[in-house]
């Protein structure tokens, strides 16, 4: 039975992985230690010591930042890499695998109607999506080096349960609670006129335990999304429509930085399905009724469980 420890765990995807992982029956035991417990600012020796206390077979790394300055935005991303990575080298006893969760964001722009692919060029257009970048890089070159097995997924948008922040579908939700609540008849957004992959959280979840989990070599590199653009103004409506909301929908905010220069953005999931025999179950519908109805209960997460077999 696998060891697997889950950091990030208390965050969007990360508790959306760690019960994925605990209801796993391949899983024995999963770990998910509060940032008191395991913290990767910690440097590489106090991180190889709790590695050491916990013995995981898997590290499943689900922590970052959505904004921020450049250095924030690299520390969180190719920083914590390279402090695990090096941690993970000099545990020579007991090998580990990496999986960690990156970002669509490191490809950039795209042709539009194109499904983007693992070896198409990167050029992110945002320090978010840079650093993210130098993040894979860096997992790429220590499993070439041989110093750990691992892969970086590269999650798109993702969307569900317990979804905040910056994302399009999480604002829109509480904009529109704010005026079914107010009695007002309209909400405000950004433009709606940017295509996007959507991936529901529990699929993504399902295709970390995947990476975490299946025999042999990893690619280095695996798209996770549904493998179908959505509109913008598809999502907004969609969520509208779960919301029971009927009110006017204005398009006068302002466009996120994080979409700066993407118009479009469409994953290629082939590889998935065939190094990890993984496909989305989840429809957009799904995915939206769980972030207007809530799922706080993703964030209840003990530090040590065991599956009951």
């Amino acid at each position: 039975m696998t060891r697997v420890l889950v950091l990030g765990a208390r965050g969007f995807l990360g508790a959306h992985v760690a019960a994925a992982a605990r209801a796993h029956h391949a899983v024995g035991t999963v770990v998910t230690p509060t940032r008191h417990e395991l913290d990767l600012d910690d440097g590489v020796e106090a991180v190889g010591a709790a590695l050491r206390r916990t013995v995981p077979d898997v590290v499943i790394l689900c922590t970052g930042r959505l904004d921020g300055t450049i250095t924030a935005l690299t520390a969180a991303h190719a920083g914590a890499v390279a402090v695990l990575v090096e941690a993970i080298a000099g545990l020579t006893d007991h090998p580990v695998r990496l999986v960690r969760l990156g970002s669509a964001g490191e490809y950039g722009p795209v042709n539009w109607g194109d499904a983007v692919r693992e070896d198409d060029p990167t050029w992110p257009v945002t320090a978010y999506g840079a650093s993210h970048l130098a993040a894979t890089h860096l997992l790429r070159v220590a499993v070439m080096g041989g110093a750990l097995s691992g892969s970086t997924l590269r999650v798109f948008n993702p969307v569900g349960a317990g979804a905040h922040g910056p994302s399009l579908a999480s604002q829109v939700a509480v904009r529109i609670r704010r005026a079914q609540l107010e009695g007002k008849r309209e909400i405000s957004t950004a433009p709606l006129t940017t295509w996007r992959d959507i991936v529901d959280a529990d699929d993504v979840a399902r295709a970390a335990l995947a990476a975490a989990l299946v025999p042999g070599p990893l690619p280095p590199i695996i798209n996770i999304g549904s493998g179908r653009a959505v509109s913008s103004r598809e999502v907004v409506e969609t969520l509208a429509d779960v919301a029971g909301w009927t009110g006017q929908i204005r398009e006068d905010g302002p466009a996120p930085d994080r979409s700066a220069g993407v118009d479009w953005m469409q994953a290629d999931t082939r590889l998935a399905q065939r190094a990890l025999h993984w496909h989305p179950r989840r429809s957009l519908t799904d995915s939206l009724r769980d972030v207007w109805e809530g799922g706080d209960h993703h964030h209840r997460i003990p530090l040590l469980t065991k599956d009951a077999s």
